[in-house]
């Protein structure tokens, strides 16, 4: 019986730089990893504006609720709730502890922008695309915020997706040399 001799060498073992590209998970995102935090958002903000990307999301939420329900003190409870739901997710992702597929995907890879998903049933379906700057280790940059159009054939709600995640990654490729308007003291980070 012959000797087999040594074990052939692994193909990655001859360069130790090279990486093996794999698809991101959910479990690839901050907001679900624990031992790099507690992280904190930043909300976008264009140079010299006041608004920024949580306005979006009041505004995309008022104007949902209210063409939903028309007594303007029981709109302003639900949209109240629906802002409290997203702040809550917004809170458990800053302390790297969401899970699950069904709530954070990524969806863009250069740059890389995540996706956080709310369904509130006859409401809508809402998106917050956020970045994780790698420059800034601690910091969840939310970008771009708004109502899922699924009125259509596939192929319409994917077009208008696309144009939607395309505002997202516009406003990380204009917002990366000011840092998205974050700065020291921000006003455009909530506290946590």
């Amino acid at each position: 019986m012959g000797e087999t001799g040594p074990a052939p060498a692994s193909p990655l073992a001859a360069k130790p730089n090279r990486r093996v590209a794999r698809k991101r998970t959910w479990e690839d995102s901050r907001c679900a990893t624990q031992s790099g935090g507690p992280y904190h958002w930043h909300h976008f903000s264009a140079p010299g504006a006041t608004d920024d990307v949580w306005n979006e999301v009041v505004d995309a939420i008022s104007t949902a609720v209210s063409a939903r329900v028309r007594d303007p003190i029981v709109a302003a409870r639900v949209a109240s709730g629906f802002l409290g739901d997203i702040q809550g997710v917004l809170n458990q992702a800053a302390k790297g502890r969401l899970r699950g597929a069904n709530r954070l995907f990524p969806i863009h890879q250069h740059p890389l922008v995540w996706e956080l998903r709310w369904d509130f049933k006859k409401t809508g379906v809402f998106r917050l695309y956020h970045a994780e700057p790698t420059g800034h280790p601690q910091l969840l940059v939310s970008l771009w915020f708004h109502r899922k159009y699924t009125g259509g054939a596939y192929a319409e709600i994917k077009a208008a997706q696309d144009v939607e995640i395309g505002s997202a990654v516009n406003r990380y490729r204009e917002g990366v040399k000011s840092a998205w308007g974050h700065t020291a003291r921000c006003p455009h980070c909530p506290e946590p």
